[in-house]
């Protein structure tokens, strides 16, 4: 599971979690 510990939002995928935090928060940022 990984979390976005800026928003707080889970993602099951490390892809999706990586296009998140890109997108959302304009950083690659692994938690």
């Amino acid at each position: 599971m990984f979390t976005c510990q800026i928003c707080q939002k889970s993602f099951t995928d490390k892809n999706q979690f990586r296009i998140h935090t890109k997108i959302k928060h304009g950083t690659n940022f692994f938690f």
